[in-house]
C-alpha cells in the first residue's frame, strides 16, 4: 500500500509539472526606445513583468508557484509591455506614460512581493525623478490626464 502511495505522489507530481503554464519569451516586436538610464532603470524594476524579456528564477518551475509567476507575468504583459511599446497608438502610450509615472510615485509598483524578492529592483527617489522626466520629455505632464484615456 505505501509504494502505492508514493507512485500516485509521483504521477501527482508530474501531472502537474506538466499542467504549469508556459515560460516563453517571445520576440520583442517594438521594444521601448528610451534614453540609457530611463532603459536601465525599467529594465532592472519592470522587465520581468511588463516585457518579453524575462528572467524566470528556478522557483518559476516548480507548480504552483509556476502558475501564480506565470499568470502574473501574462497579466503584466497584458496591461503594459514594454517589448511591444511601438505597436500602440500614440494616446495609449501617452496614457501608459501617465500610468507609469501615477504607479511608481504611489509605490504600486512594482510590486511590494516582488520586490522582497528583487531587492534590486526597488526604486529609489532618483530613479522615480528620472521616471518623471522622461514622462515630461514624452509630452506628460504628470497628474495631467490625456483627453483619450481620462477617468
Amino acid at each position: 500500500m505505501k509504494h502505492w502511495f508514493i507512485l500516485l505522489a509521483v504521477l501527482s507530481l508530474l501531472a502537474v509539472r506538466l499542467a504549469s503554464p508556459g515560460h516563453d519569451n517571445p520576440p520583442e516586436s517594438a521594444p521601448i526606445v528610451a534614453p540609457a538610464d530611463v532603459a536601465s532603470v525599467f529594465e532592472r524594476s519592470c522587465y520581468d513583468c511588463h516585457s518579453h524579456r524575462t528572467e524566470w528564477p528556478w522557483y518559476s518551475h516548480v507548480p504552483p508557484v509556476s502558475w501564480f509567476v506565470g499568470n502574473h507575468v501574462k497579466e503584466g504583459r497584458e496591461h503594459l509591455n514594454f517589448s511591444t511599446w511601438g505597436e500602440m497608438s500614440e494616446g495609449n502610450r501617452l496614457h501608459a506614460v501617465m500610468e507609469i509615472v501615477e504607479e511608481v510615485e504611489k509605490g504600486e509598483m512594482p510590486l511590494s512581493g516582488y520586490v522582497k524578492l528583487h531587492t534590486d529592483a526597488a526604486l529609489s527617489e532618483p530613479d522615480i525623478a528620472l521616471i518623471r522626466g522622461w514622462a515630461g520629455a514624452e509630452g506628460v505632464a504628470p497628474g495631467v490626464e490625456t483627453e483619450d484615456h481620462a477617468h
